[in-house]
């Protein structure tokens, strides 16, 4: 392993919270939008959701 990168479990606590705050912000997207279908530049909670939303409709687009 190279010396400056975190252990395996840091990484994978990482992706989880990184998930949970991603799942949060379209959850707050959709409260207020009434849909997920949004714009790339679309925000909510700080979180550009958009863009993540884009990215994970595409294939193996969610890890």
């Amino acid at each position: 392993m190279p010396s400056g990168a975190p252990p395996a479990g840091d990484r994978v606590g990482h992706r989880r919270r990184a998930l949970a705050e991603n799942l949060a912000a379209a959850r707050a997207y959709f409260a207020e939008a009434g849909t997920l279908a949004a714009p790339r530049h679309a925000t909510a909670l700080d979180r550009p959701v958009g863009q993540w939303l884009t990215n994970i409709r595409r294939p193996g687009g969610c890890w």
